[in-house]
Parts: C-alpha cells; structure tokens; sequence
C-alpha cells in the first residue's frame, strides 16, 4: 500500500511539473542578427549602416537588420520588403532608420508585432504589412514634424529642405499628428494630401498632389517566403475597386495613372543573384499591372494567373495542331481548280 502511494505521488509530481513549465514556458528570445528584411531591387547608391555603424552597399536580394539605417544618394534609390510583407520605397537623398521592428512569421495575425521607421530626410512610400492588419496602433513612421499612424495602408512621405513635411494616402486611411494637431487621410472624407511646415503647426490638407510625389520611385509588389499574402479589408477592396475605374482599365487591380490611386497586386519576381542593379521604371509597372510579363535585366515579374515558362503555351499549341500532309502527285495543284 505504501508502495503505491509512492508510485501515484510521484506520477502526479511529475505531472504537475509538466504542466507548469508548459503555462508557464518563457518565450523565445528573439534573434536581434536575424534578418527583417530583404532588398527588392536597389538604382545607384544605396547602403546600410548597422548598429555596430558598419557600412553596407545594398544590392538586389541584401539582407537587412533591425536598427540598419538606410541611406539613398541624390541618383539613389531602392525598395525593401519586411517580413510582414509590408514594403518600403526609399527616394533619393533620404536617410531613414528601422528603429522597432517584430514580428513572428508563424503567428501574422498576432497583435503582438511592431514597426516603427524613422525617416530623417528625403522620403518614402510604404505599404503596410500584417503588423498594421494586425494592430494598427503598433505601426508608426516618425518625422522630425510628425508622427504617421495607420490603419493598414498604401501612403508615401516627404522631407523637403527646408524640413516641411507631404503626405499622400494611396489607400487606407492614416493619421498625421504632431502636438499642434491631428489630420486624418482617407478616400472616406476625401482628403488624400497634407502638409507640415513645423512640430508647432498643425498638419494642412492640401486640395493638390504634392510635387514630391509627382515622379517618385517605383514599387514592384513583393513578399517574404514563408508569410502568408495580407488579405483586403472590405474597405480596401472598394478603394482597389475605384483604383481601377480611374485608371479606366476597368481592372479593379490596374495601376492608375498619375492622378489616380496606383493599387498593388502581388507578383512572384525570380532573378539570379548576380549583384547587379534591377530597376522597374514605373511605365514598366504600370504595363505589369495589367497582366503581362514583364522583362527588366535578369529579373523576372509574373502577375496572377501567368505562367512563368512563356514558351509553354506556343509548344502545346503546336502539337495539337494537325501536321500538313505531303501532297501526292494531283493534288492541291493550282491546276486543279
């Protein structure tokens, strides 16, 4: 009997042990040197300074890291895509640091996730990723005017000179504040631009586009192996909607012209690794959106629905066709009428 009392206590000890370090398990640290990004395509120079402020050249498939500042010269330009999916476009002579960022590719709709970019000068267009989806609170671009949050969207932002502060919404909606005031951005309330002369002046809305955004950067749709595509709010869908009615494509996914609101569609680029600079210029895009493939040096973009062997489809089509038979003698002549 004493034997079995020893046997069930020791069983049930060793139960209560597992049960406790399965609630109460500390979570994975998480790998400050691992990857949060990944370069797009990269025009003239553009590098990376670290944490330990080891400068990097980037170039097309560079990793990048948490607390990296990137840096774009006045003929400088590039695109990175985050882990989430979100993407970040960096203009010429733009210096801007990634100062907060996690984010578990296993867990995307966690709201446990966290972006915080820092642009110091120049600018950027970003489109958010399932950090933003998830919990909008937790992504913000920092100005030295203002600070930008969002509730998942496609914007851009610029520092002039003289330090004045653009916005532009392309979707979604986002909130410009500084401690004068807030301006919220959205197709709703139609207000799509703003401005921010000071941290003392309350951000403006602008009834015309901005010139800053007038020729910026193109942005080629990418995401991360291994992270699930962003779905659409409802909201967003009807924005992709009326995207696609003002480019008068009629493609709900087409890219709109200058006036209107480009809108993304997700595409699987291939290139090899070969160091060299892969631009798309935005006509290239543009004509992309619409569904063909498109061609810039090694790099390869397949929208939806196309195939990424273009021959394919020609070889299969000749071998259902009939071969022409050998006339015999007789026939099919011009004669023979």
């Amino acid at each position: 009997m004493t034997k079995r009392i020893i046997f069930f206590s020791f069983v049930f000890s060793s139960l209560s042990l597992l049960l406790f370090f399965e609630l109460f398990e500390p979570a994975e640290a998480e790998d400050e040197h691992a990857p949060i990004g990944r370069v797009v395509w990269v025009k003239g120079d553009v590098k990376a300074i670290g944490a330990d402020n080891a400068t990097r050249a980037l170039k097309r498939m560079s990793d990048i890291y948490l607390h990296d500042q990137i840096v774009t010269n006045k003929d400088g330009e590039g695109q990175i895509v985050m882990t989430d999916n979100s993407l970040i476009v960096f203009y010429p002579d733009t210096s801007t640091k990634l100062g907060q960022y996690h984010f578990n590719p296993k867990k995307p709709q966690s709201s446990d996730g966290k972006t915080t970019i820092e642009l110091a000068k120049g600018g950027a267009r970003v489109v958010t990723g399932w950090v933003a989806k998830s919990e909008p609170k937790n992504f913000q671009l920092k100005t030295p005017v203002a600070v930008i949050g969002v509730r998942g969207t496609d914007f851009s932002a610029a520092l002039n000179v003289s330090g004045q502060l653009d916005v532009e919404i392309k979707g979604g909606n986002i909130a410009v504040s500084n401690a004068a005031g807030t301006q919220e951005l959205s197709f709703a309330n139609k207000k799509l631009y703003a401005e921010v002369s000071s941290q003392t002046s309350a951000p403006a809305i602008l009834q015309t586009r901005p010139q800053a955004f007038l020729s910026e950067p193109a942005l080629v749709p990418s995401s991360m192996p291994g992270t699930p595509p962003v779905p659409k709010s409802p909201e967003e869908q009807k924005q992709s909607e009326a995207a696609g009615a003002a480019s008068g494509s009629g493609d709900a996914g087409g890219a709109a012209g200058d006036g209107g609101r480009p809108e993304l569609r997700r595409t699987e680029c291939a290139g090899s690794d070969d160091g060299r600079n892969h631009h798309a210029p935005d006509a290239e895009l543009r004509n992309g959106a619409h569904g063909q493939l498109r061609h810039r040096g090694n790099l390869v973009c397949h929208p939806p629905g196309t195939r990424r062997n273009r021959s394919q489809p020609h070889r299969e089509i000749r071998r259902l066709l009939p071969r022409p038979r050998r006339l015999l003698p007789g026939e099919g002549g011009l004669g023979n009428a």
